[in-house]
This record gives C-alpha cells, structure tokens and sequence, in this order.
C-alpha cells in the first residue's frame, strides 16, 4: 500500500513510529480506548503518550471523493487544530495525518495528536438536575468566545468539549475537530448560527438553560434572545428524535 505523511514542525523524530502506524493497528498494537465507527489508540513513545484516531474505512463512493476531489476527515483535523491554536484555543497538539492508498484510492486516514488528561464535560454536564452549574456558565461562556473569533464546532457534544478545573478557573479543549466552520477576521455568524450550534451539546435540561444563560450574557445579547434561542433547541430536538425514529426503521433488527 502507497502513503503519504504530513508530519508537523518539531515531530520529526517521531518520522520513524509514525510511519508504522497502520501496522500497529493492523497488530492491535497500542492500549485501545475508543472502538466504534473510528479507532482510537493510545501509544507511549519516548515517555510521550501519542493519541491515534483511525478514521473509519471508506466505501467505494466516498474513497473516489476523498482521493481526487475533498480533503478526508484526518487532514482537515490536522489543518483546523492549527487554525484553533491560532485563534488563542486549546485542542491536542497536532503531530501527523496519514493517507493510507490501496489500488490508488484512498482506504484509511490517521489523525495523530498528543495526548490531554482533560475530561469530557458531559460527565458533570449530561446529568439532569444533579449538574455542575459553574460549569456550565463557564462553558456558556467559552463557546460565546469561540463564536465571536469566528469559530463554530459542528460536532459540539458534550463528548468532544473536555475541561479541566485549574487555580479556580475552566480550562477547556477542543477534540473530533474535523467538522469545524471558521470566519475570516473581521466577519462574523449570524445569531441564529450561533444559537443553533449552541443546541447540540445536550437535551433540552436545566444544564443547557444555565449554558444558554451564561452564553447570552457574555455576548450582551437582548433577553428577547434567549426566547428565541429556545425556540431554536426545540425545533432541532424534534427535528432530530424524528430523524433516529426514522433510521431506527432501517437498521438491522
């Protein structure tokens, strides 16, 4: 199989690992810690912990796309967690992306990254009436900042947004990075693409309203907003429990 590796500045002496990636996985090498539609591993190198997400093996359709015509899933989480740094965010120290050929089409991507010991939000978040409303104003708080740098998270769930409680303050990261927007400096999303990504980190609970809250006050948005926002969550839960229903149809029994 052909391979093509992008390796970032100050990884290099990791060139040598990082190429026999597919073979580790191929080997089960490495400790497992996500297994579903992607792979994710976790690697000791040098005393360094290297997380390695594989990404999902592509169908016929998609391996035509993703060799000639779009960027795959591995690249665009490389370039966006530069972007993120960038931008004054936090998300896992980019290392490499791997592009795995097989009969010249694109067959397996790898993301690789360093490895963070914060954790998912949703273990104090995603918990009904028993959460941790700090947290959640801080967190509020935090995704009001990243809209107004012009950056939108299309996969903010409460698995992909991790924190850490530091000298009394919220320190938060950015994972599963490959479906991000970004706005070039100086323009901005409008309020209801900003309130509607809002609404996919949680059910509609007491967590999201104190989100919601901490998130309108830090933009200074009217209070009509917070109706509105509301109006927003609704519609997309019921628009999503209709579309699980509907799939639901379909999978093997």
């Amino acid at each position: 199989m052909n391979r093509q590796i992008k390796i970032s500045t100050g990884y290099n002496h990791y060139e040598s690992f990082i190429s026999e990636i597919p073979e580790l996985f191929s080997n089960e090498k490495g400790q497992v810690i996500y297994n579903g539609r992607n792979q994710i591993r976790n690697f000791n190198k040098d005393s360094t912990k290297i997380i390695v997400k594989r990404f999902k093996k592509l169908d016929i359709f998609k391996k035509f796309i993703y060799t000639f015509f779009r960027k795959n899933k591995a690249e665009k989480a490389y370039e966006n967690a530069f972007e993120i740094l960038k931008r004054g965010f936090n998300t896992p120290k980019p290392i490499a992306y791997i592009k795995e050929y097989k009969y010249r089409l694109l067959n397996y991507v790898y993301y690789i990254c360093e490895y963070t010991d914060y954790e998912p939000i949703k273990n104090y978040l995603d918990c009904d009436n028993n959460f941790d409303k700090d947290l959640a104003v801080a967190f509020g708080i935090y995704v009001s900042e990243l809209h107004k740098k012009g950056i939108i998270h299309n996969d903010l769930n409460c698995t992909n947004v991790l924190f850490k409680k530091f000298d009394g303050k919220y320190l938060f990261t950015l994972i599963d990075i490959n479906r991000m927007q970004f706005k070039k400096e100086g323009l901005s999303f409008s309020e209801f693409e900003c309130l509607d990504n809002l609404t996919k980190f949680s059910e509609f609970n007491d967590a999201y309203k104190t989100v919601l809250s901490g998130y309108l006050d830090n933009r200074g948005w009217a209070r009509n907003a917070y109706d509105e926002a509301i109006k927003i969550k609704q519609r997309h839960d019921t628009h999503w429990k209709r579309k699980k229903r509907i799939t639901g149809l379909f999978k093997k029994k």
